[in-house]
């Protein structure tokens, strides 16, 4: 679902290993860690290393360069293929608001992973689309998307997670006041 290479400062350790707690001084290590698996897979497969810079293949901690590598898979976009089968582009195209969301939005979002393609066909169908996250880290947002935080940037986790429902609430509650007034 996202359009990152395994390795590099766009990979999957250094895009995704941060937001799932990894401390930004280890990226580099566990990158080169990663590297290494690859080098041991080509050889294993016979496979081209040169695989890995194949957009896609960070999806999923690198599963899909595995994938890519041992079986001489073809790599397929999952929002492109869950959109399809939900007609999710006429879906978008009837509705009158979109809002989609998820624990962090932030520049990984917009490469391909499912709520930033939601965000594109919205604005494709010249929709108005609102975004809900957890916490929202997007240093260029797209024109015209608005962004509703649930949490703090500074706040901990175990305090936010507990206040989820109560905030998601309130800010769909906010949403339904400014598209009342929005015409």
């Amino acid at each position: 679902d996202v359009t990152n290479p395994l390795l590099g400062d766009d990979g999957a350790t250094a895009t995704f290993g941060p937001q799932k707690g990894l401390l930004r001084h280890d990226v580099p290590r566990l990158d080169a860690a990663m590297a290494g698996m690859a080098q041991k897979l080509a050889r294993h497969t016979a496979a081209p290393l040169t695989m890995v810079n194949q957009p896609g293949t960070g999806a999923a901690g690198g599963i899909a360069a595995g994938f890519l590598m041992a079986t001489n898979a073809r790599l397929l976009a999952g929002f492109d293929f869950v959109a399809a089968c939900l007609d999710l582009k006429d879906l978008v195209s009837a509705a009158d608001w979109v809002i989609t969301g998820e624990g962090r939005f932030d520049e990984s979002s917009l490469r391909g992973k499912g709520p930033g393609s939601i965000v594109r066909l919205a604005r494709e169908a010249g929709k108005p689309v609102v975004v809900v996250a957890g916490l929202v880290e997007v240093a260029n947002p797209p024109p015209g998307v608005r962004f509703h935080a649930l949490s703090r940037q500074d706040e901990p986790l175990g305090v936010a997670l507990p206040q989820t429902a109560t905030r998601l609430s309130e800010a769909l509650q906010q949403i339904g006041h400014e598209s009342c007034r929005i015409v």
